[in-house]
């Protein structure tokens, strides 16, 4: 440090000395400490501090304005990056956020958020800090006397260092297991963190219908999936066979081209449907939010999603295929002919009344055409177009970054939304190429 100090001074640089810090092994980088000895990332004691007194003061409050409360958002979403589960615990007062347009107006806190900001007050003292720097050498499970094993059947275990747990569908925990009340404990905050919606949603997506793009005749869905049943947590899932003929009647063109839009455009059903509230031509799709090119495709405008909260919008583009019942160009020109509503600003899909399509609507009818089919409708999910989507693309040898960026995701959890083994990309280029 002496010598690059002598450097500089030498060279002419000005050197602030208040922001000198080292020879260390924390070191504070744009507000995280960086602990070489620990082998962690977390906050320093300033900001803890600092924090956690922000978080006691809004234990007691009531009410908030949308710039205080994005405020909070923003220090939370920061602390996240260094306390384990921390993002789970802002989803309800992202969305709680998003209930008012000025950030002026009041917002009333609910349970939920008050449950998630008692869980931050709970945790943030001593989950402050995770593991970043991986050890370059791989340590052996007899060393750290850690196994771990699962069967579809017979449940899931564990055993570290002398203490034991189990569990799975037809076991119970071990009552005297010393992680029974800790395993417990975490599960119940992540139910009271995740809608019960989004849990059945995510619980469909282990496995779920898949639609492929070569649909046949008036087929509304189509799927296909490996030749062996799947047990999960939330039951057992029956071999999902390929859906052909789906009784999905030729006028309904409200729903067919609801349908091939969802799966083209690697859609989530809240991003071309309707919650079941006020209608908002801001926030919600309209008929304005498609546009058409001359070579054949027509651009969607999503303006909201679950990875754009604050409303940024994005346009992705659909393009014709072929199959005359299948192509979702030709699909929205069919709905948009028959559409009685010249008005730009209304909802995009609407039923003859004006009401708009609401995602319970969108369901309903979705579960019903599989039910017609004679599956199970337990097995199936809106999710299961974007899903459907996913494997398509990777059947087709499409390159995995292109299926990130056609779904949107901005990680890599696009991975578990194909329902096959993905080779090497390189692999992948080589077949697409070929």
């Amino acid at each position: 440090m002496s010598r690059m100090l002598t450097v500089c001074d030498q060279l002419g640089i000005p050197v602030a000395s208040e922001k000198l810090e080292g020879p260390t092994t924390a070191l504070t980088f744009l507000g995280i400490v960086l602990d070489t000895s620990a082998q962690q990332l977390r906050l320093p004691p300033d900001k803890l501090e600092e924090l956690t007194g922000l978080i006691r003061s809004w234990l007691s409050r009531h009410k908030a304005t949308k710039r205080e409360l994005l405020s909070l958002i923003g220090k939370l979403s920061f602390a996240a990056k260094v306390v384990p589960a921390g993002r789970l615990f802002l989803r309800r007062l992202i969305d709680l956020s998003t209930t008012v347009r000025k950030l002026h107006h009041h917002i009333s806190l609910n349970a939920e958020a008050r449950a998630d900001i008692r869980w931050w007050d709970s945790f943030l003292p001593s989950w402050n800090g995770v593991a970043m720097f991986l050890d370059p050498e791989w340590t052996a499970a007899d060393s750290l006397q850690l196994y771990t094993d699962a069967s579809g059947s017979l449940g899931f275990g564990a055993y570290f260092n002398g203490a034991w747990f189990r569990g799975g569908p037809s076991t119970n925990p071990n009552p005297t297991s010393p992680a029974r009340d800790l395993n417990h404990h975490l599960q119940l905050l992540l139910n009271r963190a995740m809608a019960p919606s989004t849990a059945t949603t995510y619980a469909t997506g282990i496995s779920p219908p898949q639609p492929d793009p070569e649909l046949q005749d008036h087929s509304g869905l189509c799927g296909s999936a490996q030749s062996h049943s799947c047990t999960t947590p939330w039951g057992t899932r029956a071999p999902l066979p390929r859906l052909e003929a789906a009784p999905l009647k030729r006028h309904d063109r409200r729903m067919r081209a609801a349908l091939t839009l969802g799966f083209f455009g690697f859609l989530r059903v809240s991003e071309f449907t309707y919650k079941n509230r006020r209608f908002d031509p801001r926030y919600h799709p309209t008929r304005q939010d498609i546009s058409w090119t001359g070579e054949g495709m027509h651009f969607f405008i999503i303006k909201r999603s679950k990875t754009d909260q604050m409303g940024k919008g994005t346009t992705i583009c659909i393009g014709r295929t072929e199959g005359r019942h299948t192509c979702p160009v030709a699909a929205m020109e069919a709905y948009r002919g028959c559409c009685c509503c010249p008005i730009q600003s209304s909802p995009l899909f609407h039923f003859r009344d004006g009401r708009p399509l609401t995602s319970k609507s969108f369901r309903s009818t979705f579960l019903s055409l599989v039910e017609q089919c004679g599956y199970n409708p337990a097995q199936y999910n809106t999710h299961s177009l974007r899903i459907g989507a996913a494997t398509a693309a990777a059947r087709a040898s499409l390159p995995t970054e292109t299926i990130q960026k056609l779904g949107r995701w901005q990680s890599s959890a696009y991975q578990t939304y194909t329902r096959h083994p993905l080779t090497h990309p390189s692999d992948t280029r080589t077949m697409a190429a070929q």
